[in-house]
């Protein structure tokens, strides 16, 4: 269980732009989060997202965003969580 004061980053991510205009995929993604981080007790912070390749040599502005916040100090949020590992990358060498 998390702490209450356990502040989560949430990805959300569609392949396409036809998934992002037409589809309920970001909205179910990020519903579907809200109910596990809220059961476990803690509070989105921030939510990444919007329709990026996970494909290697695509760029993921929203992946590096959330990258590049995880940097900083203080930090933004206490974990990340995505709706399933595929939502993720499908490179994970960053």
């Amino acid at each position: 269980m998390l702490m209450k004061s356990m502040r989560v980053a949430v990805l959300i991510r569609v392949s396409t732009e036809k998934q992002e205009k037409k589809g309920e995929s970001l909205h179910n993604q990020l519903r579907q989060i809200e109910a596990v981080v809220d059961r476990l007790g803690g509070t989105i912070s921030h939510v990444y997202g919007g329709q990026e390749h996970a494909t290697p040599g695509w760029e993921r502005k929203e992946l590096n965003s959330l990258l590049k916040d995880a940097q900083r100090d203080p930090k933004p949020f206490d974990a990340v969580m995505v709706y399933d590992a595929s939502r993720w990358s499908r490179d994970n060498a960053e």
